[in-house]
């Protein structure tokens, strides 16, 4: 787990403690684009000017090199009175105390204005009351409520409030198969629709576990039920999050070179594999001042949400295949589930070098990962093997976070999810959204 820290990375850390304390202003650096495992800390406490402030490490740089020091115009003063959220490189509050109208408030700042300008304030149908029956989250524009205390049935709910209605209207109002005991065990998220619980108390093995409830089952289908490699003591001295499948921990205390120590462990791997033990440049003496927060998919970054004309039926359409029913053929499956949304399939010629210009008869092709939505289609073409591969993506961000959903991937005509990166294996590919 040791690492070497540049004389670079410790100045720049030092130097940001130095002006924090001295009361002077920080300058906005230049920001350079979120990745799925940038590391942001939003500072709530301690800072220099009174201002939330939002400071990025990238994950390119081993978390060496900050991407942003930024004060916001929101007042430190609201650090108790709700949640802070990166949703890409934007900053969400969600308020739920100390309101005007009683009411659960959203309220976001967005990254491209340095944090000095809102883009949304908005009350919610949601009663302030709640607040402490539950976690808040923002799927994208979504925000999503899981109530896990206080539930008519004793057991875990789920509620989502559409951000294009202005948090005016429920688009799910769900009771889960997760017993509400399991509150205090551990911690709740959304990876897109899909509920993760990762338990790091009262497991059957000492070891941290993951748990993932199918958003398409209505939560009444488990996807996981893992035992990983972490060990359950380690819940006290960090944060625990899930950067779409993959389980991150972001170690604040009891550090071995008193530094806040970024670890994953793949999903591909089952939870059974480090992808990352880094000792970032940032001090764990500011775990108490702030919140610590990956953007990656599962929370919704840049193309979390599908504004496409059939984007929201496709990914419907396509969710609801449970993992390991029968599909057929990748890029069949992939036209049975255009069918299904409502789509015109189109015939695909010249397996494999011909089938994105049969996908660019019927399509527009999405460059750039800041405008891929779920619902886009993948196309893969591996020259090498004189081979090809289809998917449908559920959660966009980048290559290294973006989730899909397909069938045969790796043979069986079997449907299953995975990570991007998985698939994206050699080769070449284009995006495709449904025109």
């Amino acid at each position: 787990m040791s690492m070497l820290l540049s004389r670079r990375g410790i100045l720049s850390a030092a130097a940001l403690a130095a002006l924090a304390g001295a009361g002077a202003p920080l300058v906005s650096s230049p920001a350079a684009a979120a990745t799925g495992d940038d590391l942001y800390y939003i500072k709530t406490s301690a800072t220099g000017q009174g201002m939330v402030e939002v400071h990025a490490l990238s994950g390119a740089s081993g978390y060496q090199e900050f991407t942003r020091h930024t004060v916001t115009v929101l007042a430190e003063g609201e650090r108790d009175n709700g949640t802070f959220q990166m949703v890409g490189e934007d900053l969400y509050y969600i308020k739920t105390s100390a309101t005007g109208q009683g009411m659960v408030e959203v309220h976001a700042l967005s990254g491209a204005s340095g944090y000095q300008e809102f883009t949304r304030h908005t009350v919610t149908v949601l009663a302030e009351g709640e607040r402490d029956n539950g976690t808040f989250q923002m799927v994208g524009e979504d925000l999503y409520y899981i109530k896990t205390s206080a539930t008519g049935q004793g057991m875990v709910e789920v509620h989502a409030l559409s951000g294009a209605s202005g948090y005016q209207e429920f688009t799910r109002h769900t009771v889960t198969v997760l017993a509400e005991g399991e509150r205090d065990n551990g911690t709740f998220q959304m990876v897109g629709e899909d509920l993760y619980y990762i338990k790091t108390s009262a497991t059957g093995q000492g070891m941290v576990e993951v748990h993932a409830l199918s958003g398409a089952s209505g939560y009444q289908e488990f996807t996981r039920h893992t035992v990983t490699v972490l060990a359950e003591g380690e819940r006290d001295n960090g944060t625990f999050q899930m950067v779409g499948e993959d389980l991150y921990y972001i170690k604040t205390s009891a550090t071995g070179q008193g530094m806040v120590e970024v670890h994953a462990l793949s999903g591909a791997s089952g939870y059974q594999e480090f992808t990352r033990h880094t000792v970032t440049v940032l001090a764990e003496g500011e775990r108490d001042n702030g919140t610590f927060w990956i953007p990656g998919l599962g929370t919704a970054t840049p193309g979390s949400v599908p504004t496409g004309r059939l984007n929201a039926s496709i990914l419907a359409a396509a969710q609801a295949y449970g993992d390991g029913a029968y599909g057929g053929q990748c890029a069949v499956w992939v036209q049975t589930v255009i069918r299904a949304a409502g789509g015109t399939p189109v015939y695909l010629e010249n397996f494999p070098w011909g089938y994105n210009d049969s996908w660019d008869r019927i399509c527009t092709e999405v460059v750039g990962w800041a405008n891929v939505q779920p619902g886009d289609i993948c196309q893969w073409v591996y020259p090498t093997i004189s081979s090809a591969h289809t998917a449908i993506i559920t959660a966009g961000g980048d290559e290294a976070s973006a989730q899909v959903i397909d069938s045969n991937y790796g043979y069986g005509e079997q449907v299953h999810r995975g990570s991007f990166s998985s698939r994206n294996t050699g080769g070449y590919y284009k995006i495709w959204r449904l025109d």
